[in-house]
């Protein structure tokens, strides 16, 4: 028998509830990360996304999700997001590109709009912002559906084990 909008709803805010202590606190483990990175989403200004806070803040979710340590962020948040939600067909290029949109904005590379910007109605203007939404919404989108197949599978840890398997060629001439 499928699940009703109603039995989804009340399996989120059951889910949700397992975090109600980090969320009314500070995380205790990387889902609590994730959901507490997740809530600089929601803010008292009005909606205004467009200095790259949210960005960092939607990475710093995934980041906490799908990468362990330091070394090869993109690759593990890339590779353990793909085996988790499943191969990304029309996005592959795009997730990479919100890597190295987010890497030249974090590390000084990337021009950007002043804070108190008094005229934004010029084309540099416009397709600096279509840039970062367009980076911050498939950010967003990954993080979203991450927590939703956690939800719909009763999952409160999410933790990868990397194997590598090693065959020999047997007659091979090297």
């Amino acid at each position: 028998m499928a699940e009703n909008k109603n039995d989804r709803f009340k399996k989120t805010i059951l889910w949700v509830e397992n975090y109600q202590n980090q969320t009314d606190s500070v995380s205790d483990d990387k889902i609590g990360r994730a959901l507490n990175a997740f809530s600089y989403m929601f803010n008292d200004r009005g909606g205004e996304g467009d200095d790259g806070t949210e960005l960092f803040w939607i990475m710093v979710g995934l980041e906490s999700l799908y990468a362990k340590g330091n070394k090869d962020i993109v690759t593990q948040v890339n590779s353990k997001s793909q085996f988790f939600l499943g191969q990304r067909k029309e996005f592959k290029k795009s997730f990479q590109d919100l890597y190295d949109y987010r890497s030249r904005l974090v590390h000084g590379e990337l021009n950007f709009s002043h804070k108190f910007l008094l005229v934004d109605n010029t084309d540099k203007i416009f397709n600096h912002w279509m840039k970062l939404y367009d980076n911050q919404n498939l950010a967003v989108a990954v993080l979203v559906a991450s927590f939703q197949k956690l939800i719909l599978s009763n999952r409160t840890s999410l933790d990868f084990e990397m194997k590598y398997k090693i065959t020999n060629l047997k007659n091979a001439k090297i």
